[in-house]
């Protein structure tokens, strides 16, 4: 079963998959996200954002 958490502005925060912690994300701002974490804590994955509003993250 997988549940997704909700932070208290009605945004996904990360999920559980049977019971277990998978990947909650750290938020930049409202809307974007800075980096995914291991269910442990550990930094999995950063995203990094352009200079203009349309521009798309990539993930490193």
């Amino acid at each position: 079963m997988i549940e997704w958490l909700i932070d208290g502005r009605d945004r996904r925060g990360g999920k559980r998959r049977d019971g277990v912690l998978e990947r909650p994300w750290v938020r930049k701002d409202e809307l974007r996200i800075a980096a995914e974490l291991a269910g442990a804590g550990a930094p999995v994955a950063r995203h990094v954002y352009g200079s203009r509003s349309g521009a798309t993250s990539a993930p490193t």
